[in-house]
C-alpha cells in the first residue's frame, strides 16, 4: 500500500487550468435567419446588450462593430490588435470569459447594415475563434441550435507586425 501511494504521488497532476469548466455541457442557443439567409444570435458583451451577431463559419475571429464597442466601453489597447473581452454571454446560457476580439467594421457588416438587407442591425460577427470552442448542431426546422462546449480554445489568427499601427482593415491583413 505504501509503495502504491508513493508511485501515485509521483504521477503528474493534470493541468486543469486550461480546461473550461463547462466542457461537455450543451446549450440551446436561439437564432433567427435574416432576410439575407444569415444565422443571427444575440449576445451580451461585458454584461451589456443584447447585441446581434452573425454566425460566420468563414470568418477567422470575433469582430465587434465600432458602434457596439462604444456602447460597451470596449477599446483596443494602444499598439494592440485585439481588444480584451471579459465576458461574452450567448442568449441560451453559453458563456465565454477572457477572450479577445477585433473592434472594427468589416465591409460586409457596413454594407448589409447600410442597405438594411438583413432586416436587423448587425453588431458583430462570430468567427472561428468563438465557434471552434463548440460542437454546433443546426437543424433549420428548429428555432435553436445546440452548442456543446469542447475542450478547445483556438489561438487568435496571426497578425502581421505593425498591423495595429497601420490600422489596416481585416480583409487586407
Amino acid at each position: 500500500l505504501g509503495l502504491a501511494l508513493a508511485i501515485t504521488s509521483l504521477a503528474p497532476v493534470p493541468d486543469t487550468k486550461t480546461i473550461a469548466p463547462d466542457v461537455g455541457k450543451s446549450y440551446r442557443i436561439p437564432y433567427r435567419v435574416t432576410d439575407t439567409n444569415h444565422f443571427l444570435v444575440r449576445v451580451r458583451v461585458n454584461g451589456k446588450g443584447p447585441f446581434n451577431f452573425l454566425v460566420d463559419t468563414g470568418a477567422p475571429a470575433l469582430y465587434i462593430g465600432t458602434e457596439a464597442a462604444k456602447k460597451i466601453g470596449l477599446e483596443t489597447p494602444k499598439d494592440e490588435f485585439w481588444a480584451p473581452v471579459k465576458s461574452f454571454e450567448f442568449e441560451g446560457g453559453a458563456k465565454l470569459t477572457d477572450i479577445r476580439g477585433r473592434v472594427e467594421d468589416p465591409f460586409q457588416l457596413v454594407g448589409m447594415n447600410a442597405l438594411g438587407l438583413p432586416g436587423a442591425s448587425i453588431d458583430g460577427i462570430l468567427g472561428y475563434t468563438i465557434l471552434a470552442r463548440f460542437k454546433i448542431e443546426l437543424d433549420p426546422t428548429r428555432d435553436r441550435m445546440v452548442w456543446t462546449r469542447l475542450d478547445f480554445d483556438p489561438k487568435d489568427p496571426w497578425v502581421p507586425a505593425g498591423a495595429a499601427a497601420r490600422k489596416a482593415p481585416a480583409e487586407m491583413q
